[in-house]
């Protein structure tokens, strides 16, 4: 259960962590075009940017503090956070 629940964890850590990135360094013109994020459009740059943000930083939760054995209850708290960000209305 265990290896399982690390594999879960790591993939949805690489996939939060590749859209945030996206996120941060596309240009806010080009996220609009892209499918699926037409919810862009409403939103500025900067809060684009932030989010981009909380999903990098949400991604680095979800693994580093239970691999490195540092404040690990921070684990479920960056899933509780990704948890939101995907709950927000667009």
């Amino acid at each position: 259960m265990n290896t399982a629940l690390w594999v879960v964890q790591g993939w949805l850590a690489v996939l939060f962590f590749s859209v945030g990135v996206m996120k941060l360094v596309t240009p806010k013109a080009e996220l609009e075009r892209r499918k699926g994020m037409g919810y862009a459009a409403d939103r500025s740059v900067a809060e684009m940017k932030w989010i981009g943000l909380a999903e990098v930083l949400g991604a680095l939760g979800l693994v580093l503090p239970w691999l490195l054995g540092i404040v690990p209850v921070l684990t479920p708290l960056a899933a509780l956070g990704l948890a939101a960000t995907m709950g927000v209305p667009s």
